[in-house]
């Protein structure tokens, strides 16, 4: 009976001892509750958002932290909502509704064909600790790819760090969220332009148009099926 007990007494010891999931996402208050944005005159195309891609280490639900740059290590009980590269291109999809410099921006095929693809990479998305500091650190690559030949007209690229005086994952969570938005004004502004120098015509956020000395043709990705609307 008291062999009984005892087993009784860990087993309730160590279920209360199993934190429970928390979960987290990036919210960017310029773009919660907003509907779609609409400029007198957006650009007359089609914008599609492809499936981002994530680095390995990053491709998994449990936030990363590291105190060395040679060992990642995982949260057991801190996640995120979805797998990184799903979350980030939900945010880019909506951040580029509200601004309203294309008159179409979606994620799927729909029944006209896209005029341009926008592809992302997800680097590093991560808490670094440091001693006494932590760090916010998010890394991610863009380009805008023209859908009729391939072709890239603009790619860009950040990788920034943001000191977190709070030690929580929670307020990790929301120095990657600032990050997100200011990176995001920029390349709402640089894609308008992109867009506008490859129609010859003028930017819709306003400035010039954007210069873009090198174009490259990108293959299409073997995995991505393209189902063509019916006549």
């Amino acid at each position: 009976m008291k062999k009984a007990l005892f087993a009784l007494l860990v087993s309730f010891c160590a279920c209360a001892s199993v934190q429970p999931n928390q979960y987290f996402t990036i919210s960017l208050p310029e773009i919660e509750g907003k509907a779609q944005g609409a400029t007198p005159n957006p650009h007359p195309v089609r914008l599609r958002v492809t499936p981002f891609q994530g680095a390995l280490p990053y491709d998994r639900p449990e936030i990363v932290y590291r105190s060395s740059p040679f060992m990642f290590q995982y949260y057991s009980s801190k996640l995120w909502a979805s797998k990184p590269q799903h979350l980030l291109r939900e945010v880019v999809l909506r951040y580029l509704q509200t601004k309203g410099i294309v008159m179409e921006v979606s994620l799927e095929y729909g029944d006209q064909l896209p005029d341009y693809e926008l592809s992302g990479e997800v680097v590093a998305i991560e808490e670094f600790d440091s001693g006494d500091l932590w760090f916010a650190h998010l890394a991610m690559r863009f380009s805008l790819v023209r859908f009729s030949d391939k072709v890239r007209i603009w790619q860009y690229s950040f990788d920034k760090r943001r000191t977190v005086f709070r030690k929580e994952p929670m307020f990790v969570v929301k120095a990657m969220s600032e990050i997100l938005q200011e990176e995001l004004q920029n390349l709402a502004t640089m894609v308008d332009r992109a867009i506008a120098e490859d129609r010859n015509t003028n930017p819709v956020l306003g400035g010039e148009a954007q210069k873009t000395p090198e174009k490259e043709k990108v293959e299409q990705k073997e995995d991505e099926e393209i189902i063509k609307p019916e006549d």
